[in-house]
């Protein structure tokens, strides 16, 4: 990581004590800059974000965000030009660190992620421009484009699928099914971006019908499932992860792909449909 302080030696071991043993200690050392007037250098935000990525306190991603803030900041008034370095990793980061707050239970965590991915979106121009129609255009008309919005933030498959992450470690009841929500919005503005899922994207999604929706909402989690499934074996992206999280989710819904392939005459959907109107269906039932 590039917000990690390479090597262990002594000069390592003094800017940690200086920066104090955790994010908190660091973050009271951020507040005290603050009631005396002085803003921090690259190298603090630098250290500091190194903290959060790390920390296991249920509120880092509001912490990862408000740093950011604080970075964008900067970078906008062109203070110091060491700022210039917030760039898409920067926000991978605090991505991460939302994810990590959903997983400790942090109320909203994975709202917040999908928030700041559509952020990334919006500065990027990529909910207005996708990667193929940025493709198609002339040199002359991505310059336009460039000089417009900041490509460089343009959210890849890493970014979707750590927002995924977050949707699938929401363990609040009273948030999950708006979490699958997300979950299913983050994958449809996927594809509308040209933006390419992998395998790890079915997982992901597969594991959030299974975690975020409940075994006695069968209909929903076979609908959502079948499709996500569907395009992972048009994609070819079908590998043992991705099988094996159709399985836990559904035992039955893995059967019957295991033993109708898609060349097949049989479909689940058709399979879902027989017992919705009273019929057996030796697949699905």
């Amino acid at each position: 990581s590039r917000y990690a302080w390479e090597g262990s030696d002594g000069k390592d071991r003094t800017r940690r004590r200086v920066f104090g043993r955790d994010a908190n200690d660091a973050f009271g050392l951020l507040r005290r800059m603050d009631e005396q007037g002085l803003a921090p250098n690259w190298r603090f935000c630098d250290t500091l974000m190194s903290y959060l990525i790390t920390s296991k306190a249920h509120d880092v991603g509001d912490k990862a965000e408000e740093l950011l803030a604080r970075m964008e900041v900067r970078k906008a008034l062109q203070q110091d030009k060491e700022f210039d370095d917030v760039n898409h990793q920067t926000y991978m980061f605090v991505l991460h660190c939302w994810k990590q707050s959903a997983k400790f239970r942090y109320p909203g965590a994975a709202d917040r992620a999908y928030r700041l991915l559509r952020s990334m979106e919006i500065q990027s121009g990529l909910d207005s421009v996708s990667v193929e129609e940025f493709e198609r255009l002339s040199d002359e008309e991505k310059t336009i484009v460039d000089a417009v919005y900041d490509r460089d933030l343009a959210p890849q498959c890493a970014a979707y699928n750590e927002v995924l992450l977050a949707c699938g470690h929401v363990s609040l009841k009273d948030e999950q099914r708006h979490a699958m929500g997300i979950a299913d919005e983050v994958y449809s503005n996927m594809l509308k971006r040209g933006v390419v899922p992998d395998s790890a994207t079915y997982n992901y999604l597969l594991n959030c019908c299974h975690f975020l929706l409940p075994p006695q909402d069968k209909k929903r989690r076979r609908q959502l499932a079948m499709k996500y499934f569907d395009d992972a074996l048009e994609r070819q992206m079908d590998n043992d992860l991705v099988w094996k999280a159709l399985g836990m989710m559904d035992s039955k819904l893995h059967h019957f792909y295991s033993t109708n392939r898609p060349s097949s005459s049989s479909s689940p959907t058709a399979a879902t449909e027989e017992e919705e109107e009273g019929g057996e269906s030796t697949a699905l039932s």
